[in-house]
């Protein structure tokens, strides 16, 4: 067998689980060379009318954990603005949604080059992060999904310094804002840095 797939429409930590349960399985049954792939995921997809900040934090922490937990591939499910079904990366005429943000954020940080690990973070089971370095600088994408609790902040990237941070605001528009001490509730932070 060469790879495993699945769809998914649940939780980031519901899928984080299945991750675990199928490599533990594909190990025991002798396939644990084989890639894993979410060949259609959304996190509730159905929910077309509720985009909001929170939308775009939960999109963006199932990228991070997918990134985290090793998978091979995942596939989105769907980039169609297609209001009268499913939630996705465009709305209203081709408005990029809160989820876009997420993956247009993964993916600047795909073009640095490298992950990078991150130390001195706490991470909540609720809070969803990843970093990535190269020569032109570092980034961290972190995403809190909590349902009602903000999350306080320390982040320390030693001789790299804070240079941009953007979020999804009430609005759901990419904006700058200074650097938080805290991550609020179904908020999602892009943050640069640089020596």
């Amino acid at each position: 067998m060469d790879f495993f797939t699945w769809h998914s429409y649940t939780t980031t930590g519901k899928n984080a689980r299945y991750i675990e349960y199928v490599k533990e399985n594909l190990e025991k049954a002798g396939y644990g060379e084989a890639e894993i792939i979410c060949d259609e995921w959304n996190y509730n997809p159905t929910e077309n009318d509720k985009i909001d900040r929170r939308y775009g934090a939960n999109q963006t922490s199932m990228l991070i954990m997918f990134q985290n937990e090793g998978l091979d591939m995942a596939h989105y499910y769907d980039g169609d603005d297609d209001g009268l079904m499913w939630a996705g990366l465009f709305v209203n005429g081709r408005q990029p949604s809160s989820a876009y943000y997420g993956f247009r954020a993964f993916g600047q940080m795909y073009e640095l080059g490298s992950q990078a690990q991150i130390k001195n973070l706490r991470l909540y089971t609720d809070l969803y992060a990843a970093a990535a370095t190269g020569e032109n600088g570092q980034a961290l994408l972190i995403a809190n999904v909590s349902e009602k609790k903000d999350r306080r902040l320390g982040i320390d990237a030693g001789e790299y310094k804070p240079v941009k941070c953007m979020t999804v605001n009430e609005n759901c528009e990419w904006t700058e804002i200074p650097l938080p001490d805290k991550i609020e509730s179904g908020q999602m932070l892009y943050i640069t840095f640089a020596k």
